[in-house]
């Protein structure tokens, strides 16, 4: 988020963003809900978003399965019938 604010004043946007590290989406959400910031950067199922709106989608969450060294689980078939967490 730095380098589009640092974009932004460097390309004399009409708009200017101050990036303020709130340390985790909870926290960020938190912070809008309150009305402390204008914009928070929080995925969907966070907090209480009850009053925002989408503007952008910066990206879509990418989710990666993991199995150990040597497991017999090569495909997302092979987990049928199997707990994971």
């Amino acid at each position: 988020m730095t380098a589009i604010e640092t974009r932004m004043a460097d390309t004399d946007a009409p708009v200017r963003l101050k990036v303020i590290d709130k340390g985790t989406a909870l926290v960020a959400c938190n912070a809008f809900a309150a009305g402390e910031t204008d914009l928070a950067i929080v995925g969907a199922d966070i907090g209480d978003l009850s009053s925002a709106r989408t503007i952008v989608v910066v990206t879509y969450a990418v989710a990666m399965l993991a199995v150990p060294p040597g497991s017999p689980i090569a495909s997302i078939d092979d987990l049928k019938g199997k707990p994971w967490a």
